[in-house]
């Protein structure tokens, strides 16, 4: 069995919420590892590999897999395209500032070794974590080999505010029953390194009074496991974001100017 819909990201916007809740579903069938990365790390041209992934299935209306890696991978949506040309594809953005501190602190959470270090750290050591936020350069490459009608784009802000909505959306969209209620509904999304940013949002309140200057550099650098200075995330918000942020609205015809505020 082959899935017919995959959840292809974006990392710490919710693919795992997503999952857990559609597996839930007595018409989806998702495996018990969610996440196959069978396209991005494990490609090898032929799919009997891949397919004995759902083995599982035991007749549910919709199969599928939910790899969040899928979306910022440039070869991965051409491999798609030749093995599953009508796949539905699932999209879950997330504003890309509040996304890169999410995954900046859930790789420390899961990495003993990363843990000391700080987000600034991380992105110097990792640059290509910032590429993970231009949305639009990512659903331009599979707009462009897939209809549009088969690509569902969805933002987190709505998941937060809505989470029954925003699930009937994906219910609706792979032909599975709208109405059915799943028990993790309300479970907490982005939990683990959310956590950690609430409680990060002190360590910022602290470094923006010691802001001073001309340049508006802070005096002290941010220390080990510290979360995203003030001044970094002015700096994705209102230059690195802003022009791709811009791109995006015109893709997906919504109105994200609150994304550009830091």
């Amino acid at each position: 069995m082959l899935p017919n819909f995959l959840v292809i990201g974006a990392p710490r916007a919710g693919t795992s919420w997503i999952a857990k809740n559609l597996s839930a579903h007595p018409e989806v069938f998702i495996p018990r590892r969610q996440a196959l990365h069978y396209f991005d790390r494990y490609y090898d041209g032929s799919l009997p590999r891949y397919a004995r992934r759902f083995k599982g299935w035991r007749g549910e209306k919709a199969v599928g897999e939910a790899t969040p890696a899928y979306l910022g991978s440039v070869p991965v949506p051409g491999r798609i395209r030749a093995h599953l040309p009508h796949i539905r594809l699932i999209a879950s953005l997330r504003n890309p500032v509040e996304r890169l501190h999410s995954r900046c602190l859930s790789m420390g959470a899961a990495h003993r070794d990363e843990a000391r270090l700080g987000c600034e750290e991380r992105l110097r050591q990792k640059p290509l974590l910032l590429e993970e936020g231009f949305y639009d350069e990512q659903l331009t490459r599979y707009l462009e080999l897939f209809p549009r009608e088969n690509l569902l784009v969805l933002l987190y802000d709505d998941l937060k505010r809505e989470p029954a909505q925003f699930l009937e959306r994906i219910y609706r969209f792979i032909g599975v029953n709208p109405s059915f209620r799943s028990p993790f509904l309300n479970e907490t999304v982005c939990a683990t390194a959310d956590r950690r940013l609430r409680s990060g949002r002190n360590v910022l309140r602290n470094l923006a009074r010691r802001l001073g200057g001309a340049s508006g550099r802070p005096r002290k650098l941010p220390g080990p496991g510290s979360p995203l200075s003030a001044v970094t995330r002015a700096w994705l918000a209102e230059e690195l974001y802003r022009s791709h942020n811009r791109r995006l609205e015109a893709l997906i015809g919504r109105d994200l100017s609150e994304w550009d505020r830091p």
